[in-house]
């Protein structure tokens, strides 16, 4: 008796109007969630950046560390692989397991630049073995004229 009764009350081209809203609604829903659920799936790497970081427990200290005995390093990142070679001087602002960030000063601006370790860090263990990898790419990299006067890397 309930479809009758909704029958004598509302016009049929106001239920179809309904129901076609409805519809629209639920369709728009179920697209997105195809959509997004692909996105995920289809980005494994933006996931992966989604994990607890190892690296952050200690980052602080790295970066004080690099900022105070090491500026000569951070401005050969900034040359080398961060693609700065006008660099000035060049500080850390950040470090995770998927690599660092510097704040780089050249003669008309200030920039910040993230530099990729080549392979996403497990292990605070693996923080000085990257940054001296790095170091050692970037001034491979770099015309002897380019490179920054450096001290050494073992510490």
């Amino acid at each position: 008796m309930a479809s009758l009764s909704f029958q004598k009350h509302v016009p049929v081209e106001e239920a179809a109007s309904c129901l076609s809203r409805f519809s629209f609604h639920l369709i728009t829903w179920i697209n997105c969630l195809l959509y997004y659920s692909k996105v995920m799936t289809d980005a494994p790497d933006s996931l992966s950046s989604l994990q607890l970081d190892p690296i952050e427990a200690v980052s602080a200290a790295v970066i004080a560390h690099m900022n105070d005995d090491h500026s000569d390093a951070n401005l050969d990142y900034a040359r080398g692989p961060g693609g700065c070679p006008e660099a000035i001087s060049a500080m850390l602002l950040k470090i995770n397991r998927l690599g660092i960030v510097l704040q780089v000063t050249t003669s008309d601006d200030v920039k910040t630049i993230p530099v990729k370790f080549p392979e996403p860090l497990e292990s605070q263990d693996q923080i000085r073995p990257a940054l001296i990898n790095l170091l050692t790419d970037a001034r491979k990299s770099l015309d002897p004229a380019n490179q920054s006067p450096h001290q050494e890397t073992s510490e």
